[in-house]
């Protein structure tokens, strides 16, 4: 056979091998046969909005309950001051403002009140980090079924966002940045939105 005709033998079973592979690979490895290597793959982009979902997730039961034992913490933490507060002042209603006791405990009242004051301002400021590790909690559990869901439909991409066409209703102009920053997706594609397979996943009703 000569030379000319064996290299178009063997080119024509080539493609037949390469036209082979690809129908047995799934869509995205025939396309990626295609390009080359340090091609970047089509981006796939959805939309979410984490932070209603979040929102579902903090006021939920698992979240109230923990955050119902912190502030019960929290009393517990500040009660015993309190009594003795209460308890002072009690007795003070009853000195005699002359009798040198009476001057150590006004003193004592007044010292406790201070502590107090720094006690549950602290306790506040705790309850407060507690509440913030909450949300970050949230939308890490958000994110990650966000993810799962974005595998599933083939998205490269998710963007949280509010739904456009959600209402406004903050009047403070602070509060109106912060709804406009919260909705960077002004239109979309339907079918792309994948807020509510994302609550799915979260098990959210």
């Amino acid at each position: 056979m000569p030379r000319a005709e064996r290299l178009t033998l063997y080119a024509a079973i080539a493609l037949c091998l390469v036209m082979a592979l690809r129908a047995g690979q799934p869509p995205a490895a025939a396309a990626a046969l295609g390009r080359a290597d340090d091609e970047p793959v089509p981006a796939r982009v959805a939309t979410c909005d984490v932070y209603d979902l979040m929102e579902k997730l903090v006021v939920g039961e698992r979240f109230e309950a923990t955050r119902r034992a912190e502030e019960e913490r929290t009393r517990q933490r500040l009660k015993p001051l309190e009594d003795e507060i209460a308890a002072l002042e009690s007795q003070l209603k009853l000195d005699d403002p002359d009798d040198p006791a009476a001057q150590a405990r006004a003193r004592d009242y007044q010292k406790r009140r201070n502590d107090y004051s720094l006690l549950r301002g602290q306790a506040q400021q705790d309850f407060n980090d507690f509440v913030a590790r909450q949300y970050v909690e949230a939308y890490d559990k958000v994110r990650a079924a966000a993810a799962k869901v974005a595998e599933r439909r083939r998205f490269t991409h998710v963007i949280a966002s509010r739904h456009a066409d959600r209402a406004i209703t903050a009047t403070d102009p602070e509060r109106l940045v912060e709804s406009f920053l919260g909705r960077p997706v002004a239109v979309a594609p339907e079918g792309s939105d994948i807020t509510e397979d994302v609550m799915k996943e979260l098990g959210q009703p």
